[in-house]
This record gives structure tokens, C-alpha cells and sequence, in this order.
């Protein structure tokens, strides 16, 4: 994304622009990009989360899609 670190302000900014911190990792912010090792390490977690619950999350729209469709 960036050829810098990001440094707390950043991510707070692109947290905030992007509707929270799952926006900005759909946007693209990675937590190598991030100069603070605390938060890049939570947000390495984060990211891994987010990845495992991604399938569910789409099969869940899907059908809430479908439901608000049907009404």
C-alpha cells in the first residue's frame, strides 16, 4: 500500500476513513506496513481472524441478501 511505515496517526486515520479496522484491512493495510510492533502484531491477528471467519461472513450476506430480496 505505502512505501513508509505507517505510524499510529496513519492507522487511525485509514481505521477511521474505512469504517473500522476491517475496512481498512479490505483496503489493503497489512500489518508489515505498520511501524508500531504492538499494533502490527495485533493486527497480524486481526488479519488471521479475518481470513478464517471470510467464508462465513459471505455465506451470511448471501442469504440476508436473498431474505431483504424476498420482502
Amino acid at each position: 500500500m505505502q512505501t513508509r511505515p505507517l505510524t499510529m496517526k496513519d492507522v487511525a486515520s485509514l481505521v477511521r476513513t474505512y469504517g473500522g479496522i476491517l475496512g481498512a484491512i479490505e483496503y489493503g493495510v497489512r500489518s508489515e506496513e505498520i511501524a508500531d510492533p504492538e499494533i502490527a502484531n495485533a493486527w497480524r491477528e486481526i488479519e488471521r481472524q479475518y481470513r478464517q471467519m471470510s467464508p462465513n461472513l459471505s455465506v451470511v450476506a448471501r442469504i440476508l441478501h436473498k431474505a431483504r430480496a424476498a420482502a
